[in-house]
């Protein structure tokens, strides 16, 4: 017996997956009791690291994961729930969620996705907590500086050494004339 399917059901579904496939990270959150000028404070502060919030049908999410081939506890999608996701900046967008949930309880992180890998609460939690792309960059940029300029100051040390010789040298001969 065929299922008669609506298309606009498919092309919600077809719009998860693609959401899934495209982005770097995925959290799923059950916003239950989180007024309109909450969940708009929440969408400017991820806006800023390029994230976005959409709310879908626990269905269509099912659905999408299952064609994709990606295993999940179905106990993630009890409930209301919204997609917060970006192509950007992953510990970025996990840190500003985890902030808001802490300030407004009513915002649950229960789960997610980072590249197609399935993450609990505990794994949102804990990317939360690493350091920024910005952060990293600027501490490898400092390693690499550091030896260089040790490197300057160990070489420049012999010549440095040879320019008071010389100093003292003239000081001597220009004081006993």
């Amino acid at each position: 017996m065929a299922v008669n399917v609506r298309p606009e059901k498919v092309r919600a579904v077809e719009s998860i997956k693609t959401t899934f496939d495209e982005a770097s990270v995925v959290l799923f959150a059950d916003f239950r009791g989180l007024n309109v000028s909450s969940l708009t404070g929440l969408r400017k502060a991820i806006k800023k690291d390029g994230g976005r919030l959409e709310v879908i049908k626990n269905t269509f999410a099912v659905r999408a994961l299952q064609e994709l081939g990606i295993a999940f506890d179905s106990k993630t999608f009890e409930g209301p729930s919204a997609i917060i996701y970006s192509s950007s900046d992953a510990v970025q967008l996990a840190k500003a969620v985890v902030k808001f949930s802490t300030d407004n309880d009513k915002l649950k992180v229960k789960g997610g996705l980072f590249q197609r890998a399935v993450l609990s609460q505990d794994d949102v939690e804990a990317l939360s907590k690493l350091p920024s792309r910005e952060e990293l960059l600027s501490r490898l940029v400092g390693s690499i500086k550091a030896p260089l300029t040790n490197l300057v100051g160990v070489l420049s040390g012999p010549l440095r050494g040879l320019v008071y010789v010389v100093s003292a040298i003239k000081d001597q001969k220009s004081g006993g004339n």
